[in-house]
């Protein structure tokens, strides 16, 4: 599976990617401080699914009509530290991003899987 990795994303979350055969592109290493649309554009034209712990890429595909990419992975870790729940992290993208076209918000929590194509408030919940 090929990744697009945010700059805010912990480089162990991308290494442990790696070790595990997936195809990892930092955004660091195509543009430095990007814009967060230039980031998405990116996204889009590697077919590469977004790993992410900024909420602003689900505002620019829900709210503003952004073209979507392949997924987005959006890492909530509030005061979790990532190494805590890194092997849930990787486990529910490994599991869950098999399908394009999903927007999965990763916590300690649990998950919650939306459709980026879907209407707004159509959200499913697990934990």
């Amino acid at each position: 599976m090929r990744f697009l990795s945010d700059e805010n994303v912990p480089r162990r979350l991308t290494e442990a990617l790696v070790a595990r055969g997936h195809d990892v592109i930092r955004v660091q290493d195509l543009a430095m401080a990007a814009a967060d649309r230039v980031v998405l554009r990116h996204a889009v034209r590697l077919s590469a699914v977004l790993i992410t712990l900024d909420s602003d890429f689900g505002t620019l595909v829900y709210a503003h009509g952004s073209e979507p990419p392949t997924g987005i992975v959006l890492v909530r870790l509030g005061a979790v530290d990532l190494m805590d729940i890194l092997p849930k992290v990787i486990d529910v993208i490994e599991s869950e991003m098999t399908t394009p076209g999903r927007f999965l918000v990763v916590g300690r929590d649990g998950i919650r899987i939306r459709s980026l194509v879907q209407k707004k408030g159509q959200a499913r919940r697990r934990s």
